[in-house]
């Protein structure tokens, strides 16, 4: 094997697990952004279910609440 030839592969290695590292991260990023959409989601719901639980509060002391969005 020449030298030339050491060089390539040597190359190609580094070049191989710089990709593999790339991937790593693309995939660690993209489970970060998954859990934080699923973190707002159940977030999302737990606000809804208070939400109603305040309307049915108000609503059992006789106040009614409208909303025109």
């Amino acid at each position: 094997m020449t030298a030339q030839q050491a060089m390539r592969m040597k190359r190609r290695r580094i070049q191989a697990e710089q990709q593999r590292k790339e991937r790593i991260e693309l995939l660690a990023g993209i489970a970060a952004l998954i859990f934080i959409l699923i973190a707002f989601a159940i977030a999302g719901t737990m606000d809804y279910q208070d939400e109603q639980r305040e309307l049915a509060y108000w609503e059992s002391q006789g106040i009614h609440i409208v909303r025109d969005w």
